[in-house]
């Protein structure tokens, strides 16, 4: 218990499998550190290595010693920058329009080089998901960003209280540098807190700062995961009866045109309203011994045990 799952191919099974894996044993993250893993991978005693929690220089490092091992696929989830519209001055929709046109896209791949990250300028459903609408995000504009900070009464960043910021291992990559591009570009000084995953969840609940970064994985590959899922989470925080009326005709229509088009409107808003600025996906990096001969990847699924094939050796 707490430190892996042991699973055993059912003798009693029918149905159609390819592979030939009779026991696989799961180790949990928490019991599994990065070094234990990667310990037990280069010992020969795990057939599997996901480098997904690693820091990002260990794992830049892992990929370069085991480059003939290692596979990966872009992730169609989303990393994001949420926005809290009840807590001033993001109650100010100017406020929050500012930081998402204060986001240099263009410079972000070069400060976060380590987290395999590709970013965006699409709305909040990703590349790779049904719906995606390509450049409908804010764009880089720091004169209108500082602007609107002015129209808002914080010329040059003047009067702006500190920003509270939260992020948890996996996001912290992404808040970071948009720390640094928020005070160049507005003046403005964020505060970012690093705190473990279920601390971070915790605060989201009961006391969500001014902005967190964070991200979502589809649980089904369609904008509705995105646009209704993820933003439910948000909705006690902010009602929209225009963007609520769209995403349930959206839900409801028959027609995959017609309802892909209705979801980019409320992608569209989204944006536009600044509850969320969407940056961009990830990768999944993975080591696999070479006597793995077979072992299915998808973005939408991470496990097809029944068809796995070990080779000997």
């Amino acid at each position: 218990p707490g430190e892996r799952m042991v699973l055993g191919r059912n003798p009693r099974y029918h149905g159609r499998f390819g592979g030939n894996a009779n026991r696989v044993e799961l180790f949990h993250d928490a019991a599994a550190t990065w070094s234990t893993g990667l310990a037990l991978y280069e010992g020969d005693d795990l057939d599997v290595l996901r480098l997904t929690r690693f820091p990002p220089e260990e794992r830049d490092r892992a990929r370069q010693r085991h480059a003939v091992e290692l596979v990966s696929y872009q992730i169609p989830g989303m990393y994001y920058i949420g926005l809290n519209p009840t807590l001033p001055p993001f109650d100010d929709l100017r406020v929050r329009q500012a930081f998402a046109l204060g986001i240099n896209r263009e410079h972000l791949p070069r400060m976060t080089t380590h987290s395999g990250l590709q970013y965006y300028t699409g709305g909040f459903v990703p590349l790779g998901v049904p719906g995606h609408s390509p450049g409908i995000a804010l764009p880089y504009d720091p004169d209108q960003a500082r602007w609107l900070l002015a129209e808002a009464a914080y010329p040059g960043g003047a009067g702006f209280p500190i920003v509270r910021a939260l992020a948890f291992d996996v996001s912290r990559p992404v808040l970071e540098p948009l720390v640094d591009l928020w005070r160049e570009a507005l003046g403005i000084q964020v505060d970012p807190e690093v705190v473990d995953i279920q601390t971070f969840n915790d605060r989201l609940e009961r006391d969500m700062p001014h902005l967190h970064a964070t991200g979502w994985l589809p649980h089904y590959p369609d904008p509705n995961t995105f646009l209704h899922v993820a933003v439910s989470r948000l909705t006690r925080r902010w009602r929209n009866e225009a963007y609520e009326d769209l995403v349930e005709r959206a839900g409801r229509c028959p027609d995959h045109a017609e309802r892909m088009r209705l979801y980019g409107q409320a992608d569209r808003m989204l944006v536009e309203e600044a509850i969320v600025v969407p940056l961009g996906s990830g990768r999944e990096y993975q080591l696999l011994k070479p006597w793995v001969g077979r072992y299915p990847l998808s973005p939408f699924r991470w496990s097809f045990w029944s068809d796995v094939v070990i080779e000997p050796h």
